[in-house]
């Protein structure tokens, strides 16, 4: 039972986690615009009670990328033409977009949950629908095909979309482009791109029939130049962003948090050999400044009302001495001289700190002493002798309540520090094609500070490796037939499909991919698929968790005498007194001559008993190594990563999670990621999902779904103990999407898996009442978790009518944190509520 009361305790304090609700799809959504990717380790994160969905694009790329494109196109807007490559969270109930035509996962599940704060005991985060760092589970998106979604496709390029013919004879759907390649004039220079200027003048011709040469931006496709950086979105078509925002509350330090990417430098460069190898290499540098955050302190504070009960013990016994320094005419002490100091007594918990002895049984009594004794009262001697016992306990016990209250409360405050981070990063990426196939390579180097980093030292060292690692340069062999530009988009979606470690920063990624071009005329679902293998190395956040108690007591008024009784006198008196010393007995009875004084007073006095747990996260970054690959398919990726972790233990790590869409709305996903040192954050998990899509006519469709996460040791260890800390979770969900409204239902089952999430019935609404304006919200009917979110609101504007536009965010919700009840059975619980408001503009 004891055991029990402790680990409430602790939960009282540590539920400072938070739940995501859900930021519902829709077609040509702009929720895209509306969300802002930064670092941040508030980890609150994490929970999947309401998943966090950041709604994408809702146009996909062809399965074939045109890289160059007609000089008639214009400056073609990302969200209009391309999917943004982003690390979004997987919702099965997202809804298809309408002009979403092909099924390639564009991302995919990623597993592992990295928020530090699970917070124990039960831990159901609260909902919030937009953050600047999801710290809890990084998951990728996960795009949904229906078969009316396989359609002709939409290319960036005009010229490209009138030269595609998409066949469905017999059931079977076939597709064919006319070459689209551009046309070289035997100078060596592309007609297209006639206006571009060379770069090197001293390429010799004879190696090219067109030199390198800068490209005009507007010509080249996006989506053959998007790739995410430090958790962001760049292509070369990004100047920069800029996203803020600020985080108020009840019981909570107001923060301001920042996030910006400013363009240094980009360009891209064409070629194209004799032997038929077509090269486009992208380089660019970069400038991220923002804030993370570095430390979480939770402080619960609990208010119990008492009645104190104090007791004083006044008394002597001295008579003719029987000791060999004395003789029977002279009076001796027979109980040692212990005095309480009165001015010692701790404030806090009422008790003395120092108890005095003055005088040893045996001492020899002063006559002055002797008389002063025989004075009507307690008296302990006199001219600085001191004998007899005089012990003052203001604290000696009490009980619940008191004539202020019969009821506690409790107060909880969160107060978070961000420090601010920065880093110039160096991108390069070159594409190869010749007729059959095109490989693509990627370097990404980043340097860079994080202030108050305690490891400063080490990952300064750690970021020479991007220095020292080489480019990646494909390879490709060239041929006599002409070179196909029309790139296999799985190239691209497997170079963005591959793992990077979460709410981390890269020193280096360097890696390569390849994929076959397909042949007009083949199935859409032969597509064939792109490979991408890399290598990251970086600093990733390691938390470190401490807990400490105090308590104190704050009296109210003065103490009220109970009972007071007593008295004194020698062999004529009624005093009968025997003290006990060493092993040794002294009475009354035996001893002659003898003087007894006994007195003795109760008291009670109100007080308030407060007591104050802290919890606190540390956030520290450690170099990690990640090695990852994948391969992606027309309608499945299969990744595998492994990894090490530093921090005060090595954490290794091995992982794999495959994902597959059909064509009539199956969504089938399963994955599994193994840890040698698990922790809270960290830890060994196994994790399933499915869903249907059924498709209701129009724009209309209803989505069931279900899920599974098996966490296998997770655990929190602070100062040696280790608290349950709760993260399987089995659950059941339905989303009807109808037009402008989105509707969804998710519950979550305890008890099926060891160390489940609480029972939790999670709804949410969505309405979209124009392209600029949504509104959500969400409510929780049942939530068993000592923390949760019961309800919240969400307002999203956009002013403008592109991806390039500003918007604003603004967002509500009432936490719940339930501390169980107090002695009096009185329920202890704390409700407050929490506003952001988050602006992002591209400058």
């Amino acid at each position: 039972m004891k055991r029990k009361s402790h680990k409430l305790k602790v939960a009282l304090l540590l539920t400072s986690t938070t739940v995501l609700a859900p930021k519902t799809a829709y077609g040509e959504t702009i929720g895209n615009d509306l969300d802002v990717v930064s670092k941040d380790n508030n980890a609150k994160s994490q929970l999947p009670l309401a998943k966090d969905i950041d709604v994408t694009n809702d146009s996909l790329e062809d399965d074939l990328v045109s890289i160059s494109q007609p000089e008639s196109v214009n400056t073609p807007e990302l969200g209009n033409q391309t999917q943004e490559i982003k690390l979004n969270t997987l919702n099965p109930n997202q809804q298809v977009t309408k002009n979403q035509y092909n099924c390639n996962p564009s991302f995919i599940k990623d597993i592992e949950f990295t928020n530090p704060d699970f917070l124990i005991p039960e831990s159901t985060v609260d909902a919030e629908f937009t953050k600047l760092f999801s710290s809890e589970m990084e998951v990728k998106n996960q795009e949904y095909c229906q078969p009316d979604n396989v359609a002709k496709p939409e290319f960036a390029s005009p010229q490209i979309q009138q030269n595609f013919s998409l066949n469905r004879e017999g059931g079977k759907q076939t597709f064919s482009i006319s070459n689209s390649q551009p046309e070289f004039t035997a100078t060596g220079v592309n007609r297209q791109l006639a206006e571009e200027k060379l770069v090197d003048n001293n390429v010799q011709d004879s190696n090219f029939i067109k030199p390198p040469t800068v490209a005009v931006n507007q010509k080249v496709n996006p989506f053959t130049t998007t790739f995410p950086l430090n958790g962001m979105t760049v292509n070369h078509l990004k100047e920069s962003e800029l996203s803020v925002e600020t985080n108020f509350g009840d019981e909570i330090n107001t923060t301001f948090d920042y996030n910006g990417l400013f363009k240094i430098d980009n360009q891209i460069r064409e070629s194209l050999t004799k032997d038929n190898i077509f090269t486009l290499e992208q380089t660019g540098s970069y400038i991220q400044l923002q804030t993370i955050r570095t430390r979480n302190e939770v402080t619960l504070t609990t208010k119990e009302p008492q009645t104190l009960l104090g007791t004083e013990i006044q008394l002597s016994l001295t008579a003719s001495c029987l000791f060999g320094t004395g003789n029977s005419n002279q009076q001796c002490t027979y109980t040692p001289g212990l005095f309480t100091d009165k001015d010692s007594i701790d404030p806090d918990t009422l008790l003395p700190r120092r108890i005095i002895q003055t005088s040893n049984v045996g001492d020899i009594l002063t006559p002055e002493s002797i008389a002063a004794i025989r004075e009507p009262g307690f008296q302990s001697g006199a001219n600085g002798q001191n004998v007899g016992v005089d012990i003052f306990f203001s604290n000696s016990g009490g009980f619940f309540g008191n004539n202020q209250s019969s009821r506690s409360s409790v107060r909880r405050e969160e107060n978070n520090r961000n420090s601010p981070a920065g880093f110039y990063s160096t991108v390069r990426q070159i594409v190869r094609a010749n007729d059959k196939e095109a490989v693509i390579g990627r370097t990404v180097r980043g340097f860079g500070f994080i202030a108050n980093d305690k490891n400063a030292l080490l990952n300064s060292a750690v970021q020479l490796s991007g220095l020292i690692l080489p480019d990646m340069v494909p390879e490709i062999e060239g041929s006599g037939n002409p070179v196909n530009t029309n790139i296999n988009q799985n190239l691209f979606l497997a170079a963005n499909n591959v793992r990077l470690p979460a709410n981390s920063f890269t020193f280096y990624h360097g890696g390569v991919g390849r994929a076959q071009t397909p042949l007009s005329g083949g199935s859409l679902n032969q597509l064939p698929p792109g490979i991408f293998d890399s290598v990251w190395i970086g600093v990733s956040p390691v938390t470190k968790r401490s807990l400490s108690n105090s308590s104190r007591y704050e009296t109210i008024g003065s103490r009220q005498v109970l009972a007071s009784a007593g008295g004194e006198g020698g062999v004529e008196s009624n005093v009968n007194l025997t003290s006990l010393v060493n092993g040794q007995a002294f009475s009354n009875s035996n001893l002659d001559n003898f003087y007894g004084q006994v007195y003795l007073t109760m008291f009670n006095q109100e007080a308030n008993f407060i007591s104050t747990s802290k919890y606190t996260e540390d956030i520290n970054y450690y170099p990690h190594i990640s090695i990852s690959g994948n391969i992606t398919g027309y309608n499945d990726v299969w990744r595998y990563y492994g990894g090490i972790i530093g921090g005060e233990k090595l954490n290794a790590y091995i992982g794999t999670d495959y994902t597959k869409n059909t064509l009539n709305g199956w969504n089938y996903s399963v994955g599994g990621i193994f840890y040698t040192n698990p922790d809270t954050d960290y830890y060994s998990q196994v994790q399933g999902s499915v869903s249907k899509t059924f498709t209701l006519g129009g724009n209309n469709n209803l989505v069931l779904s279900s899920g599974l996460n098996y966490a296998l040791n997770r655990k929190m260890e602070i100062g040696g103990t280790i608290f349950d800390s709760p993260a399987s979770s089995v659950t059941l969900g339905a989303r009807a999407n109808l037009g402008s409204f989105s509707l969804g239902l998710v519950n979550y089952f305890d008890g099926i898996l060891p160390n489940s999430i609480g029972n939790t019935l999670l709804a949410d609404l969505t309405i979209k009442f124009s392209e600029n304006f949504i509104l959500s919200a969400y409510y929780t009917p049942i939530n068993e978790n000592s923390s949760r979110s019961r309800y919240g609101v969400q307002a999203q504007f956009k002013f403008g009518d592109n991806d390039k536009s500003s918007s604003l965010n603004l967002s509500w919700t009432n936490n719940e944190y339930d501390f169980g009840s107090d002695p009096g059975g009185n329920k202890l619980d704390v409700s407050n509520n929490v506003f952001k408001v988050l602006f992002k503009s591209s400058l």
